[in-house]
């Protein structure tokens, strides 16, 4: 996506759902004690994944602030707009992987009301996805978390479930076992393999490998988490032809966001929630574009296409230092 961010991660191997705010507070708190040193503005600025929110990167903002002395807001990013956060950012990734079908639907001239999709992860990311292509005709034929799969032929009705499953407050939202709906109930894992056009894994990684590849029936994946297909499920599915749309450019509508925010904490000037979008779709049209390209002029996987996309752009940054 062309940003000056680099990609690394480091958490806590931790079950926050275990700990009590305050217990939670305390750990986010020493996990930026102990980095400290390593993170900066221009050095390392973490951003939210898995288990976190608004409000754990809230703490972590005002930890790193009170050891350096003064207000840092640019070296964190995902934090509540009150702290220094930028609007849209709470959807953004949601909406990186619709951006990219609306791109695929566009060049495969597809009729949304026929192409069933399922999506599997029903947290910040699933959610947003999930209203999105609701919003645009299409139907949702199954939804799941850790807890269930939702699963119904003619489709789900979105709003309600939205509705059924919004958290009274940032602690958690209703798992999907405990919701009383009109749907099929099956095992989590059952989604993936379901008969569906469009698969949206949105949830961890891994979830796409060797002993289950050969039994999606999805024709397009889009990768709204982090390496949820296996390289070795990736040649699977290649040999099939089956589309996969790879997370770098599927989900990469967090990064941006946390980018732009980034950047509108080093003007110290908020940007309208209409600004920011516009940007974020604007940058993942340009990545999609480069990508495309790639895949049609030298045949390659769009996985293989945007990466090489990637490294290209590092190794003409690397030339142009004299490296």
């Amino acid at each position: 996506v062309d940003i000056p961010f680099g990609g690394g991660k480091g958490g806590v191997e931790v079950n926050p759902h275990e700990l009590s705010p305050r217990e939670l507070e305390r750990l986010s708190r020493g996990f930026i004690r102990a980095t400290a040193d390593i993170l900066g503005p221009d050095r390392d600025v973490p951003a939210p994944d898995v288990y976190t929110n608004s409000r754990v990167m809230a703490w972590m903002a005002d930890e790193y602030s009170l050891i350096m002395r003064s207000q840092q807001p640019a070296v964190i990013t995902g934090k509540p707009v009150a702290r220094g956060g930028s609007k849209g950012r709470e959807d953004a990734t949601g909406r990186g992987g619709y951006y990219c079908i609306k791109e695929i639907e566009a060049l495969r001239k597809w009729s949304p009301a026929k192409i069933r999709v399922a999506v599997q992860g029903f947290g910040n990311v699933g959610r947003h996805a999930v209203r999105h292509l609701a919003d645009m005709g299409f139907p949702i034929v199954a939804i799941s978390d850790a807890s269930a799969t939702l699963h119904r032929d003619d489709g789900l009705d979105v709003e309600k479930l939205l509705s059924a499953t919004k958290p009274a407050d940032d602690d958690g939202r209703k798992p999907l076992k405990e919701v009383e709906f009109d749907a099929d109930r099956l095992e989590s894992d059952e989604l993936l393999t379901l008969d569906c056009d469009l698969l949206i894994p949105a949830a961890v990684g891994g979830v796409i490998n060797q002993q289950n590849a050969g039994d999606v029936q999805a024709r397009y994946i889009v990768e709204a988490a982090n390496l949820p297909v296996t390289c070795a499920a990736d040649e699977q599915l290649r040999e099939r032809d089956v589309t996969v749309v790879p997370d770098i450019l599927a989900n990469a509508g967090g990064v941006v966001a946390s980018y732009l925010e980034w950047t509108q904490n080093h003007q110290r000037y908020r940007w309208p929630r209409k600004r920011v979008l516009e940007e974020v779709e604007s940058m993942l049209r340009c990545a999609w574009e480069h990508t495309r390209k790639r895949v049609e002029d030298e045949e390659l996987s769009h996985r293989q296409a945007a990466y090489r996309v990637a490294v290209q752009r590092v190794h003409d940054a690397m030339e142009l230092r004299g490296l």
